[in-house]
């Protein structure tokens, strides 16, 4: 009876110890288990946190860009220069809170939008993120700035027999400005007086005078923007233009002579086309045409014959240039003459005037848009197409 008491006693000590073993195996395994998740939510917090400075690298990027110094705008001023963007981003302050930097690693630049890749990090922890976006700096949205007809120098003949030949429709609401612009003052006096009421009824807005002393309307604005659409590889430069484009394929033509000189240009049948024309010399279609875009007519003659209803969409400015082969133009004496014998609708459309604008090399835009007059409305800035690097 004392041996299986014993016994009995012997069993329960094996059975204890056996469950005391076990207990102490699960709560080591427990608490290493517990070691490991903290230290995974550790790394994955530096993970979150370094992703986050990037985050905050891309946003203060943005930021700098839109910002000015000694008055000029960053996205202009550092604009297409990757070198010295990076070495002023990288004197701001990186620390967006302490222990964590950012820092802008790339930029890669592609008209008007540049690829920003920003590094986030943990300092002294060795976790880092990359992620990278896309900047597209403020432009203006289209040539708004330009009224369906410019006349850029003294108004020597404007000549439209009939109310029927000749129509400026209302325009879209977010497309203001007169309806034809004028050089000055009393050109746009003299051309309200010599029009009948029938023919400014026609009209959809004002005749006005440029308020800007630099415009289109200038001669050295115009050589400027002239000289720099030479310089666009897309262009077509000779006496005659080989395509006037269509609405899928928009083209740039420069119509002027082998060394540069003045060409004028006649054009027979009723001619459609679309993009930048830009005549040396005058300007003539046998028949209203059907264009949209950009029409700059540097001779200072623009004549539309008669035949069935044509529509000009965007806009067209005639200018009379003395010498378009000179180092600095100069207005040509005999001003401006605009003949119109058939139905011809000048129409501003913002679609239009947006054809032109893309076509527009980078350098033409910046130009454009430091004239008074083509700052607003403005496309806003804005950061897109977020991503994060998969080597990392």
């Amino acid at each position: 009876m004392r041996r299986t008491c014993a016994n009995q006693k012997g069993v329960v000590l094996v059975v204890v110890l056996t469950l005391l073993t076990m207990a102490s195996l699960i709560a080591v395994n427990s608490m290493a288990h517990a070691i490991v998740d903290e230290r995974i939510a550790g790394n994955q917090k530096q993970v979150a946190e370094a992703f986050l400075a990037a985050e905050a690298g891309l946003l203060h990027a943005a930021g700098w860009w839109r910002s000015s110094s000694a008055g000029a705008r960053h996205d202009a001023t550092y604009w297409n220069d990757p070198e010295a963007a990076l070495n002023a981003l990288q004197a701001l302050d990186r620390t967006p809170r302490p222990g964590l930097q950012w820092s802008i690693r790339e930029l890669q630049f592609e008209g008007d939008e540049v690829l920003i890749t920003s590094r986030g990090e943990v300092v002294g922890q060795g976790a880092v993120r990359e992620v990278a976006a896309r900047y597209r700096r403020p432009t203006a949205s289209g040539l708004y700035g330009l009224a369906p007809i410019i006349l850029g120098g003294p108004i020597a003949e404007f000549l439209v027999p009939g109310a029927g030949a000749f129509r400026i429709p209302n325009h879209q609401e977010d497309a203001p400005g007169p309806a034809i612009l004028t050089a000055t003052d009393a050109d746009a006096e003299a051309l309200r007086a010599a029009l009948t009421r029938e023919q400014m009824e026609a009209i959809a807005g004002n005749i006005e005078a440029a308020t800007a002393d630099e415009g289109l309307h200038g001669v050295a604005v115009l050589q400027a923007l002239f000289e720099a659409i030479l310089q666009s590889p897309a262009v077509s430069d000779g006496p005659w233009p080989l395509d006037l484009g269509s609405a899928a394929m928009p083209a740039v033509n420069v119509v002027r002579g082998a060394h540069g000189g003045r060409t004028d240009l006649h054009l027979t049948g009723q001619v459609s086309g679309s993009g930048i024309l830009i005549v040396t010399g005058d300007l003539s279609f046998e028949q209203p045409p059907d264009f949209t875009g950009l029409i700059l007519v540097l001779g200072g003659v623009l004549e539309i014959g008669d035949g069935d209803n044509g529509r000009i969409r965007g806009s067209v400015l005639v200018h009379g240039v003395e010498d378009t082969t000179a180092e600095v133009w100069t207005p040509a004496r005999t001003g401006v003459r605009l003949r119109i014998a058939g139905p011809t609708v000048f129409e501003r459309d913002p679609g239009s005037l947006d054809l032109a604008w893309d076509l527009l090399p980078a350098g033409v835009r910046d130009l454009v848009q430091s004239l008074d007059g083509f700052q607003q409305p403005m496309e806003a800035a804005r950061l897109f197409g977020w991503s994060e690097s998969p080597r990392l």
